[in-house]
């Protein structure tokens, strides 16, 4: 689930048709490379003129979506003082690299439960929240360490030291 304080829409004063508005919602939720959205982007532009921004925030969202999902991310929330984000359950491959993550930003990252909430300055959510996922992909996608890693985040995520085999 994401939630973005933005409107993110095809307006009807952009394409009146809705049976041609309906296949771009279509075509722009199954973009599957970046690549493909921007030569779609460009298609609105060449048939229907200067993208609104409503669009543009919908392909932004799209592209955090798509950045969520490939980061195991199930909830992210923009709020007025930061974002939250909240992981699948079980998902988080790489447990070291996201607490380097966390520690590269400690002032600002802050861990709870199973989510992280991250502070922001006011501006643009679409952009900060995509900016946010790069880095933090930057950290998740390098090699996974062993268990050592493993049972540190267990002692942080729960507050508990873990249980040793």
């Amino acid at each position: 689930m994401i939630r973005i304080p933005v409107t993110a829409r095809i307006p009807e004063n952009y394409i009146k048709d809705s049976a041609l508005r309906l296949s771009f919602y279509r075509r722009l939720s199954n973009f599957e490379s970046q690549l493909q959205l921007e030569s779609l982007l460009a298609e609105l532009i060449d048939r229907f003129g200067k993208i609104p921004k409503d669009v543009i925030n919908l392909a932004n969202i799209l592209k955090i979506k798509e950045k969520c999902k490939s980061l195991e991310i199930d909830t992210l929330e923009v709020g007025t003082k930061g974002i939250t984000f909240k992981f699948r359950e079980g998902k988080i491959a790489n447990i070291s690299g996201l607490l380097a993550f966390i520690e590269s930003d400690k002032n600002n990252i802050k861990p709870s439960n199973e989510k992280l909430f991250i502070k922001t300055n006011k501006g643009n959510a679409l952009s900060s929240a995509y900016n946010i996922l790069k880095n933090m992909e930057s950290f998740l996608k390098k090699e996974a360490p062993s268990k050592e890693g493993a049972s540190y985040w267990g002692r942080f995520h729960t507050g508990k030291k873990p249980i040793e085999q």
